[in-house]
Order: structure tokens, then C-alpha cells, then sequence
């Protein structure tokens, strides 16, 4: 399909770190989108019920996860991480997913990646992350499965070669 993000630009480390949020995922609620813990824009009909999924962690458990470091700089970074992944929106124009076609009726759709309902971000507090009901359909059902244990162990470009590689229905890589 075709969409375009707006925000903060993201890399690598933020996709690990949306990696990481959607391993450590504790429930899915399902609901009236206006009767969840964020009001969330439901693609289907504000009447309708809208899937979302949540996550209580700390940024701690973030990088346990991640098999990062816990303290100082470390933390900071991962919590700005968190923060650019909650002020990033994709907006779809036009959408080819089957998955997600099904969900959205409308010609464009906007949706944030994440909802931080966490207000108080400088101790090591507890986030509440609400994932809103694309992204649930989209990383549940048409994102393609990547190794965590593997991607724990690759640099930023091996991480992002083997994503790629990941999300290719088949490839042969041959050694002369």
C-alpha cells in the first residue's frame, strides 16, 4: 500500500524498542473505542468494537528484553525511544493489505504506532502503552516473524538486513 509517517524520525533502535513493547504485551482488550483507557480513532465506526492491545513495563524490563544495559544513559535513551514512537502517526492513502483492508473502510486512515498513557516519565515508573487497533491488526497479522534472538546479536545494518530479508518471501544467498 502507500502511507506516509509523521514525527519524529525513527530508527533502528526505536524498531527494536517497538520490538520489545510488542513482546512484553499483556492483554488485548476489545471494546467500544471510546470506552478504552485511550480514546481510539476506530477505522471500522465509532460504534463498532475495536481490538487494542497493552503492555505495564518499565523501561528496565524494556531493555532486559533487549538484553541491554539498565542504568544511566542507557535508560534515558530508551525512554526518548518510547517517546518518538508515541508522537509518530501513520497515515494510510491507499491500503493493499488484506488485513487491514478489512478493517479500514475509508479511502486515507491516520493512526499513531503507540498511545503513552504514562504522564510522569523521569523515574523509573511503570509505562502504559496501548497499542490502537491497525497497528494491532498490522503487527499482528502482517508483519513479518524476526528472530529476536538473532537480531540481539547484529549491528544497526544487520538489523535492518535482516529484517529485510526476513520480510522476503523467499531468497537465496549463495557463497561462491
Amino acid at each position: 500500500g502507500r502511507g506516509r509517517k509523521f514525527g519524529a524520525p525513527l530508527n533502528i533502535y526505536d524498531e527494536d524498542t517497538l520490538l520489545a513493547l510488542l513482546g512484553l504485551r499483556q492483554k488485548a482488550l476489545v471494546g467500544k473505542a471510546s470506552r478504552f483507557p485511550v480514546n481510539v480513532s476506530n477505522p471500522c465506526g465509532p460504534h463498532d468494537e475495536a481490538s487494542v492491545h497493552v503492555v505495564y513495563t518499565t523501561v528496565g524490563e524494556i531493555q532486559e528484553f533487549l538484553r541491554g544495559s539498565r542504568g544511566g544513559r542507557a535508560y534515558a535513551k530508551r525512554l526518548e525511544s518510547v517517546k518518538r514512537l508515541a508522537s509518530s502517526t501513520i497515515e494510510f492513502t491507499k491500503i493493499s493489505d488484506p488485513a487491514i483492508n478489512d478493517l479500514v473502510k475509508q479511502q486515507t486512515f491516520s493512526t499513531k504506532i503507540i498511545d503513552l498513557v504514562t504522564q510522569e516519565l523521569d523515574a523509573e515508573s511503570v509505562l502504559y502503552v496501548q497499542f490502537p487497533p491497525v497497528m494491532v491488526k498490522w503487527l499482528t497479522q502482517s508483519y513479518t516473524y524476526i528472530d529476536m534472538d538473532i537480531r540481539r546479536q547484529l549491528t544497526a545494518n544487520g538489523k535492518a538486513i535482516h529484517k529485510f530479508l526476513a520480510g522476503q518471501m523467499r531468497f537465496n544467498i549463495s557463497v561462491s
